[in-house]
């Protein structure tokens, strides 16, 4: 909560100046891209800023820009092409954050850190930035996943559905999650495959109280427990519903 709560206050704080900033200071950044900035205490707001259209589903992924960085609470920000601000997302050493475009236009993405000029971490940092591709019933999806660059597969549904994954080749392992959107922007772990050697697997998966139709983000990923670097793998995904 606490973090939540400095994020809010940060975004409060930056309203009415962001779109004025990002609009003289803001570097492009298109789907697709990964680029690499700095924060430090002189400059601790980098913006960017990238054209979308309305129903794109985005990820950006904020990761730290050099082994063992000291950017230990970074923050993204995104705001839409009026500077209102459509999701937040900070955690311990990286954030990810995820959006449905509402409208056409250039947005805005704040790499920043908790607490702001409060703050003292420093360092490098990637910002990578992905149009997710949806997942589509009876369908099959082949892709490359490495230990920097994570896949995401976009699912909305009301209806109970079963993901499917075989590994191909490479010298990584994959996890495979399921994650739903939730109202701040971050994407919230619901459940996942995992295992040292896992080759193959399934996950079987329905929303609790019928909820409604949710927003799924389906990420292959390298293991939290796995801190080698350099590693690929190709796979396959498919969904049965």
């Amino acid at each position: 909560m606490k973090r939540l709560t400095t994020l809010i206050v940060l975004v409060a704080l930056l309203v009415v100046a962001l779109p004025t900033q990002a609009q003289g200071d803001a570097t492009p950044i298109a789907y697709g891209e990964t680029v690499q900035g700095e924060i430090t205490n002189g400059s601790y707001e980098v913006f960017y800023t990238f054209t979308g259209t309305a129903g794109d589903i985005v990820v950006a992924e904020l990761t730290q820009g050099e082994p063992y960085g000291s950017l230990y609470d970074p923050a993204l920000i995104l705001t839409d092409p009026a500077g209102s601000t459509l999701g937040m997302a900070s955690d311990f050493n990286s954030a990810t954050l995820a959006a449905i475009l509402p409208e056409d236009g250039d947005y805005t993405l704040l790499v920043t850190r908790e607490e702001g000029a409060n703050a003292t971490d420093e360092g490098l940092f990637n910002l990578r930035l992905v149009k997710v591709e949806a997942l589509e019933v009876g369908s099959t999806v082949q892709g490359t996943v490495t230990s920097t660059e994570f896949a995401y597969y976009a699912l909305q549904t009301d209806k109970p559905f079963t993901v499917s994954y075989e590994w191909g080749t490479g010298t990584l392992y994959p996890e495979v999650a399921i994650t739903v959107m939730d109202n701040e922007g971050s994407l919230a772990n619901l459940a996942f495959v995992s295992g040292l050697y896992l080759t193959n697997g399934s996950i079987g998966f329905e929303m609790p109280n019928a909820r409604g139709t949710e927003n799924f983000i389906i990420v292959v990923r390298q293991p939290s427990w796995n801190y080698d670097t350099g590693l690929t793998a190709d796979y396959s995904l498919t969904l049965e519903q």
